[in-house]
């Protein structure tokens, strides 16, 4: 059993039954092996966690990065917003658990919105250049909806309304 089948497996298990009420015991079960041998790759649920939003900002990052790039160039302002919705709007319809991953991590443990946004602007998705501060309080619309929430993380939640 890799990290990486573990990580799988929770990500399956987090799409059914969302982190609160999914254990290490359920993840086992679904592996097919015992909680100890868990505990062999991960100490506990917060280490599993962790692993998994690493394994998922990875695969965010390399999944959107042409169509961020992309996006970046739009030089009209609704229009570079509404195509970063159609991004987050593209990667979520293929993949449920990663959706349901991001959705309780940025409404349950908001904190996770902003080191979320610092660690994806290393893999260089920084979506500050695509809505930059002076421009989300102008106007009213898709920016104004953002700017409400920017500060405290869950302005990435936002970014599918």
């Amino acid at each position: 059993m890799t990290d990486e089948e573990i990580l799988n497996a929770a990500f399956r298990v987090w799409g059914d039954d969302f982190y609160q009420i999914t254990s290490l015991t359920t993840v086992a079960a679904a592996l097919g092996v015992t909680k100890p041998a868990l505990y062999r790759h991960f100490p506990s649920k917060d280490a599993l966690l962790k692993a998994m939003a690493g394994a998922y900002l990875n695969r965010f990052a390399a999944s959107v990065k042409e169509d961020y790039e992309r996006c970046r160039l739009i030089e009209n302002a609704r229009e570079r917003e509404l195509a970063l919705a159609r991004i987050f709007a593209a990667y979520f319809l293929r993949g449920k658990n990663d959706f349901i991953f991001w959705i309780t991590q940025i409404y349950e443990m908001e904190e996770h919105g902003l080191e979320w946004a610092r660690r994806l602007a290393e893999l260089g998705i920084d979506f500050a250049q695509i809505i930059p501060l002076e421009d989300r309080n102008r106007g009213g619309g898709v920016s104004a909806a953002l700017s409400a929430c920017y500060g405290d993380g869950v302005f990435y939640a936002w970014i599918l309304l």
